[in-house]
């Protein structure tokens, strides 16, 4: 007996030290997360009453979560969205799906005003530190979550980290966007390839008769 509860406690010491050490594994974003199914999104805005929409989809009059909505071509969109006020104002936010199965969300993106730059900083430094300042063709950028790779400018996205946070300014608006690096390369090769079969003119059924 004195043997198994020394065993439990052992145990139990483990697995607390491994949730301490262990790094985050998805970002949130107002009621979402990266990692997320698209049935976990769907319930998340039944949940939450959020008005959720195929991307680019008039939003109208919706006010809150709309089962109507939720059809066939909802569960197959590679982004919906939902408008809802943060800083003040009215606030886009786009969340994209994988289309390899299980889908899930790969990146969150928040569109502001470019007048709320200061106030992101401010907030999104005072939670995740000072960021760092990446070139990102031209816009003023800065990322949360690791530094760019330093042998290229324009790769700012290194294969062995996860997530990560960029706030890109232009003169009209701030594009804030919480990226699960390893889904999205896997969306990204997805669509390489669909890419290169619509290029052949041919489909993988095809080859199949040959």
């Amino acid at each position: 007996m004195k043997r198994l509860c020394n065993f439990i406690i052992s145990f139990t010491f483990i697995v607390i030290m491994l949730l301490i050490a262990s790094p985050a594994i998805a970002l949130e974003f107002d009621d979402f997360h990266t990692g997320m199914t698209m049935s976990e999104v769907v319930a998340m805005g039944r949940k939450k009453d959020v008005p959720l929409v195929i991307s680019g989809s008039p939003a109208g009059n919706i006010k809150g979560f709309n089962e109507r909505l939720i059809d066939k071509n909802f569960l197959n969109a590679s982004a919906i969205e939902y408008t809802s006020k943060l800083l003040g104002v009215n606030t886009r936010i786009t969340l994209k799906m994988t289309s390899v199965e299980p889908r899930k969300l790969y990146e969150i993106e928040a569109r502001f005003p470019s007048s709320k730059k200061s106030e992101l900083l401010e907030i999104l430094t005072g939670k995740y530190s000072i960021p760092s300042t990446p070139y990102f063709k031209g816009l003023k950028a800065y990322q949360w979550g690791f530094k760019p790779d330093k042998g290229s400018k324009e790769d700012i996205l290194p294969i062995e980290n996860t997530l990560v946070i960029l706030l890109l300014n232009d003169s009209f608006y701030n594009y804030l966007t919480y990226t699960d690096i390893k889904l999205k390369e896997i969306e990204l090769k997805q669509k390489s390839h669909n890419n290169k079969i619509e290029e052949r003119n041919y489909t993988p059924e095809d080859t199949k008769r040959f």
